[in-house]
């Protein structure tokens, strides 16, 4: 058996769902089953299709996998048996496909758009999962066959993290966008006794503008090692995740794994 996946962004800089898909290939590989990756794999030997170089970062990994993405798939149907999709796509190979929504950016938009390339993706493919319940809901009266969904939200390997004596210092770790909410943290920052670090990047370039380094009280790290995160998340004092919109925090679960109290909007 092997597994096709799709993989705009694998760890270690990425975000929930490429460090979603990165847990995937860790539980795969531990089970003996093959995968065959579509996506961010320049600079690896894992197999597959690569979508961007190594050095592309942030939404230049993903512009580049969309645009190589239509190539891919006399790739995929040579060389898999299922598909595990991760995104909205125009067009699916001719696979049994699971089809994961890990969520949507701008939740008041979705019902506009649910019937164009998210309903299509699902509709196409054979199961759709739901990370959360509220995305089970919103697939279902966008029109996605209730029966098709099922609801498996993400995990972390707990084991992996733990907890150190807390330092005075106020932690959020994500994509640096409009909907995770940063403005209002960078409002706080300014009147908190604690520093507040950021890791994590933009997603879009036109967003935060202004450069986070020049925030005040703020200490803007960028993507860090996986080993650099874990000590943070071990030793900050609180993690705070201020989203408008969140369909499950990994970086708040991971969080909590490490022993440090979380905030969350």
């Amino acid at each position: 058996m092997i597994v096709g996946i799709s993989a705009p962004e694998l760890p270690p800089n990425c975000y929930g769902t490429g460090r979603y898909v990165g847990d995937l290939l860790t539980a795969l590989k531990g089970k003996g089953v093959g995968t065959y990756i579509v996506g961010d794999i320049g600079g690896t030997d894992l197999p597959g299709y690569a979508t961007s170089e190594n050095s592309s970062r942030g939404a230049t990994k993903w512009a580049h996998f969309y645009a190589k993405y239509p190539l891919s798939i006399s790739h995929l149907e040579k060389n898999a048996d299922i598909f595990h999709n991760n995104l909205p796509l125009p067009f699916l190979p001719k696979l049994p496909t699971v089809t994961v929504v890990h969520g949507f950016i701008y939740p008041f938009r979705v019902l506009k758009h649910i019937g164009r390339v998210v309903k299509r993706t699902c509709s196409q493919s054979d199961r759709v999962v739901a990370v959360s319940p509220q995305i089970a809901e919103i697939l279902a009266k966008g029109g996605v066959e209730d029966g098709k969904i099922s609801t498996i939200p993400p995990g972390i390997w707990t084991d992996r993290f733990s907890s150190s004596e807390k330092k005075e210092f106020v932690l959020y770790s994500g994509r640096i966008s409009i909907d995770k909410n940063i403005y209002v943290l960078r409002k706080a920052a300014r009147h908190m006794k604690a520093p507040l670090v950021i890791t994590g990047s933009r997603t879009l370039p036109y967003e935060y503008r202004d450069a986070l380094r020049r925030w005040k009280n703020t200490h803007y790290l960028g993507f860090v090692p996986r080993e650099v995160q874990r000590a943070l998340l071990s030793t900050a004092k609180v993690f705070v995740l201020p989203s408008k919109f969140e369909t499950f925090g990994i970086a708040a679960a991971e969080a909590m794994a490490s022993g440090t109290p979380v905030v969350v909007s």
